[in-house]
C-alpha cells in the first residue's frame, strides 16, 4: 500500500487518515481504500475512479494531492 502523506483537515485542523489500512476484497476485485477521513470532525473525502487494481495506486496519489491542495 502506498503511504501518501496527508495534510491536516482543511476544515478543523484535525489529523487526516486513510479510512482503511490494507487491501480489502470488494465483490470480485481487490482494491486499496482511497477515502480520506478526518479523525476529529469525521469529514470524508473520496474521488470516484475505476475499480481496477492496477489503477488504485494512481487514484490514491490523485486523492491525496486533491486533499492536500490549499487555496
Amino acid at each position: 500500500m502506498t503511504k501518501e502523506t496527508l495534510k491536516s483537515c482543511p476544515f478543523c485542523g484535525g489529523e487526516a487518515a486513510w479510512c482503511g489500512s490494507g487491501v480489502f476484497m470488494d465483490g470480485d476485485y481487490i482494491h486499496e481504500c482511497h477515502q480520506i477521513t478526518c479523525k476529529t470532525c469525521h469529514i470524508q473525502f473520496d474521488l470516484n475512479g475505476p475499480h481496477n487494481p492496477e489503477l488504485m495506486k494512481d487514484l490514491r496519489k490523485i486523492t491525496a494531492k486533491a486533499w492536500n491542495q490549499r487555496t
